[in-house]
């Protein structure tokens, strides 16, 4: 799996448009802001196990910052098309599950009181558990959440 961003501007295909990293959120909230499509792939590098890790925070700042709703998609297959270190993609079955979307209402509501960090580490382990849901077939309602359900336990 590539790291970047797809920006995918009034044309049928998406366009590499550049990185966003947790030290560049800038450059994704700038494609947010001109109505831009973004897809982030939150863990920030290819999984070496084919685990779904830990989510950077900027996929919470920048939700919660331009007040945009999250659409967790799930990509299963990845893994053994393209392992951490190679650079030759091989051939491989890939599934896709496409979630509903967090609603930017919901994340006001489950990180209301806590400070901008906390808010978007906070995002992206609810964001991490939808797509672990997914992964499993399975769907996450926000609704039925309380903010302490998504505060770090740890």
């Amino acid at each position: 799996m590539a790291e970047g961003v797809l920006r995918e501007p009034h044309e049928s295909r998406p366009h590499l448009a550049g990185r966003v990293t947790p030290a560049e959120p800038a450059t994704g909230g700038a494609f947010i802001d001109d109505g831009e499509v973004v897809l982030i792939f939150p863990e920030g590098t290819r999984s070496p196990d084919g685990g779904i890790h830990e989510f950077k925070p900027v996929v919470g700042y920048l939700a919660r910052e331009h007040r945009v709703d999250i659409l967790p998609v799930w990509l299963g297959g990845t893994h053994g098309a393209l392992p951490k270190g190679a650079s030759m993609i091989r051939k491989r079955d890939l599934k896709v599950r496409i979630g509903p979307p967090i609603e930017h209402s919901e994340v006001e509501r489950l990180t209301k009181g806590l400070g901008s960090s906390e808010a978007s580490r906070a995002i992206a382990r609810l964001t991490r558990r939808a797509v672990v849901l997914l992964s499993k077939g399975q769907v996450l309602d926000t609704r039925t959440l309380s903010p302490e359900d998504i505060l770090d336990s740890g």
